[in-house]
């Protein structure tokens, strides 16, 4: 949202240029249009005489905040401050400081009454009152000046000497002495008191780097330290200020989810410095081997062709482009076909293909290694204006693999005709032998710049499918060195390529000489034969080029729609891949095992094969449920159930089974739970175990034989945050992973089979405890173990008397009559083989319908309790409850009756209970559960029938 300050200073910016002129002032007539009350524009809900005014304290501190050259406030929390203001009716007014520390005195003494970009510590939450929600996460990294080659990426004892810059009175300080202490490092630190201080003296080489959230020009990243918290924060008395900007954060986070996503964005680019930070192997390999032979297509326009000895085109280009972030010379070599290009690769001919799908099964089988993809090019269809029905479609050789499993999906009846070239489809259009041409989308614009546009119809084909470009090499450590190259090249400026696609397409539709060379051929011999026709020839030219422009913004808008459905397709790709490969496993594990039990006579070695195949069982089980949350999550459909829960109890019993975990794997636990730990919190009590469980059962698993993992608790802040720990001695992560750490699918070791995991595990974690409004941080070093720890602010609770839990008894079902509505067969053999070993009679009902005829045809008390499946035919678990609750007989109201069924969540719980039901049990199956649940409902109803029977008497 723009504010009337942002919108004002826009006009004037563009007082230079007569369209930025006509554009602002329409804009500004509509957003005043709307402030007059016809809108709904927030920023205009008062007149500006009417609005707040708001001291706020401003300093020079980079991309968060600075002065552009006509002394207007720019940067991250000027932008946040003015759209804020349009929700809360305020007029900011800035006051200026020299640096942080004077605008935090400023702020104590009430000169001012906000302060942005503020880190959270103790001493202020005493001194200021802070916002509800962070305005920002900044990320510390080590960053050196771009032409530095003193200091390794990969070497950390190369930074032993190195000064580092860092803001005075920041929390910056701090942050990097405890990451060098990690790393064994001794921090050599100077002070500044503003940005332009440090800056100045890291560019004028009085230190070798600085410490920093915003990246600076012409340097490049060294390591990242960490990430801090940023929040405003109001002088103490502010009070009903703070609570209006609590409330803005509150509305803009409804009305736009990505505010500070794309805030972050706008003014911190991924690709600022375009400079990538090689390993002293990387630079050794770039010496060695400066002149990098690369295959390229002999003809793909507009991405290459070969004129003469000379390769033109986007390709050649982008080389030239990574040639000056590396060092290196790219000489590009023609070729054919991509088997051509690949026999090169395996043969030494060449270095590098430089056009090769991002196909990792392809890939494998030609023995050749990927790159990540550089470029991402959305397939389109071509066909002539009026075609209603296609029967023959052409496509060029490179993308048949890829174009024809799409048309196998759709079902397609069509002919394939397949052409060395995207031009040679097109004339194969134009003459009538094809109905279609399906190509990438600038193949296909480049087409249609050099012909009559009007004459044919452009559309969409796959859906979000795209054609994903990498690089690739020959296996061996030369070819690993050259992809690490270009990986971390192509990560620098990933948007460069993007530019000159559209500029190459662009400009092409604007050049004169393709113009004439569009028109038909009856016009050029009438202009050259009548002068007079002069005029027309022009304006009919005129109105080529305005049309031409409509395509090109159009086609334009569908390059952004379709290359962020891409990115959305390839993360939806990556993820399902990941889950198949993971789910795999363990399945193998289970029909592996079962194999061998059936094959063996031997019953200690059917035993060992049987455990094996409980705990595959358990991971599947996980790794489905983790699926599930992270689903809803993303949907948005994860919903908390709070309820009371005893702290100490439910630590307990997460430590129950992790400690079966360490002891079968000879690890130490320990658990640690402080006194004040008794108590009631109100809270979702799975979520917290689903927290507990990932980070206990991942510390377990790498953390080798001998070792330890210890869970800590405590209450900070007089009992309002629960602190809770968990810590090993573990395998740890690299500096360089960690802050990838809770990414989906993110693990360093993908490869290591002792190690197999989903990569969901610690993004569960995360997306739970940001959903309770919570914290989770991460400390670790490679081979000395990982901490993580969680801070959650849960209400305290009394707790009531009915939920202290009485010493079970006795568990013996013996005798007991239980009715079972069961449709599958297996489900069902399962959990009668579990009531029978308990001595239990088991009735058998195949769907509700017969259950409630089962228990109608029964005399009164018969049966003790009711099993009922909710997905079955004929009549449904919920109806069936219903059906049973409603019936005129003694028992029909107080039998308990147990939903069980693979529909586990909360929601498909309370169905249950409003059906009728007193409880749920999840599938698969934890036999000492369900037996449990059993005993303690039945016990329940003995109580009310016994009730009943001393009324009677």
């Amino acid at each position: 949202m723009m504010s009337y300050e942002c919108l004002c200073r826009s006009l004037y910016r563009a007082e230079k240029d007569s369209v930025g002129r006509m554009f602002f002032f329409a804009l500004f007539m509509i957003v005043f249009y709307l402030g007059t009350g016809t809108g709904n524009f927030k920023v205009s809900a008062a007149e500006p005489g009417q609005r707040t005014v708001v001291k706020a304290g401003f300093f020079e501190n980079g991309d968060f905040m600075h002065k552009d050259a006509d002394g207007e406030y720019e940067g991250y929390d000027i932008d946040y401050y003015y759209t804020i203001a349009g929700y809360a009716g305020w007029k900011i007014e800035f006051v200026e400081y020299e640096g942080v520390n004077d605008a935090v005195a400023a702020l104590k003494r009430g000169d001012i009454q906000v302060l942005s970009g503020l880190t959270e510590t103790k001493a202020r939450d005493k001194e200021f009152l802070v916002s509800e929600q962070k305005m920002c996460t900044s990320g510390l990294a080590v960053q050196v000046r771009a032409d530095e080659d003193r200091f390794d990426v990969s070497d950390i004892t190369s930074m032993e000497n190195m000064t580092c810059g860092v803001l005075k009175g920041s929390s910056v300080e701090q942050q990097y002495r405890q990451w060098c202490i990690l790393n064994g490092l001794t921090p050599h630190i100077t002070e500044y008191d503003s940005i332009t201080q440090r800056n100045e003296a890291f560019y004028a080489k009085e230190t070798d780097a600085i410490v920093a959230g915003s990246t600076i020009e012409n340097a490049q990243k060294l390591a990242e330290v960490s990430s801090v918290d940023l929040y405003f924060m109001f002088h103490w008395g502010e009070t009903q200020l703070k609570n209006s900007l609590d409330s803005a954060m509150r509305i803009l986070a409804l009305e736009n989810p990505d505010y500070t996503l794309h805030l972050k964005e706008k003014y911190f680019p991924a690709t600022r410095n375009a400079k990538p930070s090689f390993t002293a192997a990387e630079k050794k390999y770039i010496q060695e081997n400066p002149v990098v032979r690369i295959a390229v297509p002999v003809k793909d326009e507009p991405f290459c062709q070969k004129e003469g000895d000379t390769v033109t085109g986007i390709l050649p280009e982008y080389y030239a482009h990574l040639g000056e972030l590396t060092g290196l010379t790219f000489e590009c070599v023609p070729f054919t076909s991509k088997e051509e290009a690949c026999d090169a690769l395996i043969n030494g001919k060449i270095d590098v293909a430089g056009v090769f799908e991002y196909d990792s099964y392809r890939a494998h089988n030609l023995n050749v290694i990927l790159s990540q993809p550089y470029l991402q090019i959305s397939m389109v269809q071509l066909t002539r204006a009026g075609t209603d029905r296609i029967s023959t479609v052409a496509m060029p050789e490179p993308y048949q693999e890829f174009v024809s499993e799409i048309l196998l999906g759709q079902n397609s009846k069509a002919k394939i005709k397949v052409y060395a070239y995207s031009d040679e489809c097109f004339a194969a259009l134009k003459s009538g032998e094809t109905d279609a041409v399906l190509c990438t989308q600038p193949a296909a614009t480049w087409l249609l710049n050099r012909n009559r546009a009007s004459d044919y119809v452009l559309s969409g084909f796959g859906g979000n499918e795209t054609w994903n470009v990498s690089f690739a090499f020959g296996y061996g450590g030369k070819g690993n060195t050259l992809r690490s190259v270009l990986n971390k090249s192509i990560l620098a400026d990933q948007g460069y390529i993007d530019q000159l696609v559209s500029s190459d397409i662009l400009q092409d539709s604007a050049d004169l000489a393709g113009l004439f060379d569009r028109l038909p051929v009856s016009i050029v011999a009438a202009m050259a034969g009548m002068a007079m026709a002069l005029l027309v020839i022009v304006t009919a030219a005129l109105l080529i080029i305005v049309r031409r422009r409509q395509i090109e913004r159009k086609l334009a808008a569908q390059q952004v729609a379709l290359t962020t459905a891409m990115e959305e397709t390839r993360a939806r790709h990556a993820f399902f891949g990941a889950i198949s490969h993971d789910m795999r496993t363990p399945l193998n594990g289970i029909i592996g095992f079962t194999d061998l039990a059936l094959k063996s006579a031997d019953l200690r070695q059917i035993m060992d094969y049987l455990q094996k195949i409980h705990r595959s069982a358990n991971v599947l089980s996980r790794l489905v449920s983790d699926t599930l949350i992270m689903s809803r999550m993303e949907n948005g459909q994860y919903i908390l159930h709070p309820e009371e829960c005893n702290m100490k109890e439910l630590l307990e019993e997460i430590a129950e089974p992790v400690r079966e975990m360490a002891m079968e794997k000879e690890v130490s636990f320990r658990v640690q739970i402080e006194d004040s730990a008794d108590h009631y919190v109100y809270a979702d009590r799975l979520s917290l175990q689903r927290i507990l469980l990932n980070l206990l059962s991942n510390a377990v698993k790498f953390t080798p034989n001998g070792g330890y993992v210890a869970l800590d608790y405590q209450s900070e802040k007089d009992g309002k945050e629960s602190v809770i720990t968990v810590s090993d001695n573990g395998i740890g992560m690299s500096r360089e992973f960690l802050p990838h750490a809770f990414e989906m699918l993110a693990q360093e070791n993908p490869t290591s089979v002792s190690m197999v995991g989903s990569g969901m595990g610690l993004p569960v974690v995360k997306s739970i405890v940001d959903a309770m409004g919570g914290t989770v941080e991460v400390s670790s070093r490679k081979g000395s173990g990982t901490t993580f720890t969680v801070r959650l602010n849960l209400e305290e609770r009394k707790g009531s008397s009915d939920t202290q839990k009485e010493m079970p008894e006795e568990e013996n079902l013996s005798g007991r009559h239980i009715l079972v509505c069961e449709d599958n067969e297996l489900n069902l053999e399962i959990i009668r083989q579990i009531l029978e070993m308990q001595k239990i009679t088991v009735t058998v009902a195949e769907n509700g319908k017969a259950g409630v005829q089962a228990f109608k045809q029964s005399a009164p008390y018969f049966y003790d309790l009711i099993l009922m499946d909710l997905r079955m035919p004929v009549m449904d678990g919920k109806t069936a409850a219903h059906t049973i609750r409603m019936l005129q007989r003694a028992d029909a109201a107080d039998i308990p009756i147990l939903a069980v069924s693979a529909d586990a969540y909360q929601e498909n719980v309370d169905e249950s209970i409003e059906a009728g039901m007193n409880g749920h049990i999840s599938k698969p199956v934890d036999a000492v559960k369900l037996i449990h649940t059993i005993f303690k409902f039945i016990q329940s109803y003995d109580k009310i029938r016994q009730e009943q029977k001393n009324e009677k008497t």
